[in-house]
């Protein structure tokens, strides 16, 4: 957080609710006797970081100092002093104020970060192309659900977004901000009493019309003008559209459309005639949402390794000190609350994978436990074009990036050695 603040000091900055409250639910396991109290502090904390305002946030916090004040004090003082400082980057009251669009968490980011380690199979011990083969796919299956989702917003349309309010927006912008403002359209009785009501969470967090705006809009009997969406929701392409939306003319399409329905058949002119009605009339439509991508899931391949080599090629992290506080909280429990009961023996654990002789396993070379230093002058090892030698064993896709190729001595640092080079560094540094 403080090298955020001078690297970039007039950026919002936003604090993780989730990861917030899994460290003060592992605090509330160190220091809370029952289940009971702990669920009530779960309960009481996310109740509290979603109060709308700052007035609904200070009760609904006064609130666990009561219940924990006397006995726990402990707790109290651990909430104050490491989070109440910050409220104003998590707590919905504050960080509402600032455009987000939803995203309060790092799940999205950590969970392609576990998908991506997955996908790799748990291991570090992979060369350029051993990578690329498997992060590629992996980015496919990702651009197709993307796109999915997008034909998604473009072609299908929901019972409840058939509105006037709407006729503006269908097909325009993603189906998630429709869904938004189809659920701000139920304060609209509240702020047809009061204008206070409307907080402008919707506005300011999302940057969709809140419920005064749509107000205005229903009162007018007009559509939710585009303009009135941020431009995050209206994008469903991969590609921007270069040409203005003001200067925009549909005579060139339409000539060539005239084109190819002259010299088509009259199968093709049907299907022409029909697929031109579809784009005019909205209800003579027939396509149907997309089917969505199959995504396998489960244990890759020979990926049953010998706790040694986890130890040294698994690329899992350590578990956190909350996995720690409920893993003896778990244990504590099955101790003192359920009968001890015999355990069964333990099953050897198949240390090499299914079909694979011990003996074609990879060892550890030898030369890597002497204390032989290589001593190499980078100026032998001049930039080379491609070749087609060389084409052989990258993909296709990654000529574009190659400029060129080098040659280092391979003394099992080549990998180190080639990295500095691309960098413009020497052996020095």
């Amino acid at each position: 957080m403080l090298l955020t603040q001078v690297v970039f000091p007039n950026a919002d900055k936003h604090l993780c609710r989730f990861h917030i409250a899994t460290n003060v639910l592992r605090k509330g396991m160190d220091l809370l006797p029952t289940d009971k109290d702990i669920e009530n502090l779960k309960l009481f904390w996310n109740y509290a970081v979603k109060s709308p305002t700052p007035e609904i946030f200070y009760k609904r916090f006064s609130r666990i100092e009561k219940m924990f004040r006397k006995e726990y004090y402990g707790l109290v003082c651990y909430l104050r002093n490491t989070w109440l400082i910050h409220k104003e980057m998590f707590v919905a009251a504050w960080n509402n104020h600032h455009l987000h669009f939803g995203c309060t968490t790092t799940n999205r980011v950590e969970g392609a970060h576990f998908q991506l380690k997955k996908d790799l199979g748990h291991t570090c011990q992979h060369d350029l192309l051993g990578m690329w083969s498997l992060i590629h796919p992996a980015t496919n299956i990702q651009l197709r659900e993307i796109r999915s989702s997008f034909e998604h917003s473009l072609v299908h349309t929901a019972h409840n977004h058939k509105i006037p309010l709407f006729k503006n927006l269908r097909s325009q912008v993603s189906k998630k901000a429709l869904d938004l403002i189809y659920s701000e359209m139920k304060n609209m009785e509240k702020v047809a009493v009061d204008q206070s009501n409307c907080l402008h969470e919707l506005r300011n967090a999302y940057g969709l019309p809140c419920a005064h705006k749509l107000l205005e809009y229903q009162s007018e009997n007009c559509s939710i003008p585009l303009i009135a969406v941020n431009q995050f929701w209206r994008r469903l392409s991969f590609w921007p559209d270069k040409e203005p939306t003001n200067n925009i003319d549909c005579r060139p399409a339409i000539s060539l459309y005239i084109e190819r329905f002259e010299l088509g058949s009259e199968d093709c002119k049907r299907f022409m005639n029909r697929r031109l009605l579809e784009i005019a009339e909205e209800a003579s439509t027939w396509l149907e949402p997309p089917t969505g991508v199959y995504n396998p899931k489960g244990r890759p391949v020979g990926s049953v390794k010998t706790k040694d080599e986890e130890a040294t090629n698994s690329s899992k992290r350590n578990p956190s000190a909350f996995e720690h506080s409920r893993a003896a909280h778990e244990e504590f429990q099955k101790e003192f609350q359920s009968p001890k009961t015999p355990m069964a023996p333990a099953k050897k654990r198949n240390t090499h994978a299914e079909g694979q002789n011990p003996s074609s396993l990879p060892k550890k070379s030898e030369n890597s436990r002497t204390g032989v230093k290589w001593k190499l002058d980078f100026n032998d090892c001049p930039l080379l074009s491609l070749d087609d030698d060389f084409k052989r064993w990258i993909p296709k896709e990654m000529f574009q990036f190659v400029l060129g190729q080098r040659n280092p001595i391979g003394d099992e640092n080549c990998g180190f050695r080639a990295l500095c080079l691309s960098l413009g560094k020497t052996e020095d540094e």
